[in-house]
């Protein structure tokens, strides 16, 4: 240590005592401690005073782990005094430590979010509180049985975890504490929204009246019901692979396929010799491969092409290769399956 560190040490030590001595001990432990921080003290009154404060304040723990920082400053000759002295202390402070009656009722924060198994409900030690949780649960459990639902069990847990974290948000004070309960507490309000709207989901669709006239309660409905929820879609990009692909297979001087709410409109350039029936097959044929493609991305809607035509009217038109005369012409209708020629 350097002689201006001594000098520090030194006058800071004179105001921490002057301070005590004036029965300002709060405000003369906080210099002693600012000592220990900045250095190593070499003087044992820097280790006794501070300790014997703490001892009075019942913080026999930081007591204690002062007392031992001197005992480590003797063992590197830092400090120059008989270690019985503070070992003595230590025992004292042990001693007071152990006689300290515990209040019951007390609760430090490390276990405000402290849950037995990681379950909520199953923190304090009263047994109703465990009862009434596992209760709870169980409703939940039984509930998304009978409605074979996993969502009604993760919205009613959910709803529970909510609770419980907002009230662990209001207890605790340590940021770190406090930040792991707001992601839990995030996670959760997501998983609560994300089974509201499958539970939602699940309600219209178990309202949906089956052909005998009967209501189902079921999340494995036929997918015919689900036409009523949903509409197959003809994405852009399924126009995209369909033409790559009818490119690759078919002679055409060009094609376009464009798509609105319920309309599909199929055009298609031809070469010179095409004649019109050669044009209504490969129209036909662009037609088909455009569904075939559509259809996975369908596949929890319709199982077959030509349900497609439930939804869509699908207009075809081939030119010849000048883009003057029509080749042929052609429309589907609503729910019929054949392609009517003009």
């Amino acid at each position: 240590m350097s002689e201006n560190s001594y000098i520090e040490q030194f006058k800071h030590l004179q105001t921490a005592k002057k301070l005590e001595s004036m029965g300002n001990s709060s405000r003369a432990l906080e210099i002693y401690l600012e000592v220990h921080e900045n250095c190593t003290p070499n003087t044992f009154d820097a280790y006794e005073r501070p300790g014997l404060i703490l001892e009075k304040q019942k913080k026999y723990k930081d007591a204690i782990n002062l007392y031992k920082k001197a005992l480590d400053a003797i063992d590197k000759d830092i400090l120059s005094c008989s270690k019985d002295r503070f070992i003595k202390k230590i025992e004292s402070a042990e001693n007071k430590l152990k006689s300290t009656p515990k209040i019951k009722n007390e609760k430090s924060e490390e276990n405000i979010s402290n849950y037995k198994f990681g379950i909520v409900g199953f923190r304090r030690k009263l047994m109703i509180n465990m009862v009434i949780s596992s209760l709870y649960y169980l409703i939940s459990i039984i509930l998304s049985i009978y409605f074979k639902n996993i969502f009604y069990f993760i919205g009613m847990i959910s709803i529970l975890y909510l609770f419980a974290y907002f009230l662990d948000i209001i207890k605790i004070k340590t940021k770190k504490n406090k930040l792991i309960i707001s992601i839990l507490l995030i996670i959760t309000l997501i998983l609560s929204i994300y089974s509201a709207i499958n539970i939602r989901n699940d309600f219209i669709l178990s309202n949906i009246d089956d052909k005998d006239g009967k209501t189902e309660i079921s999340n494995n409905l036929d997918k015919s019901k689900l036409k009523d929820i949903k509409k197959p879609v003809i994405s852009k990009s399924n126009i995209s692979d369909a033409i790559k692909s009818i490119n690759d297979t078919i002679n055409l001087k060009d094609i376009d396929i464009t798509s609105s709410d319920s309309q599909i409109f199929i055009y298609a350039v031809v070469t010179v010799t095409t004649e019109e029936v050669e044009a209504k097959k490969l129209l036909d044929e662009i037609y088909n491969n455009l569904l075939e493609i559509s259809l996975p991305y369908n596949d929890d809607i319709i199982s077959d092409i030509e349900e497609f035509n439930e939804y869509y009217t699908f207009s075809f038109l081939a030119m010849s290769e000048n883009e003057v005369d029509i080749i042929a012409k052609g429309k589907t209708l609503i729910n019929k399956n054949k392609i009517v020629w003009e």
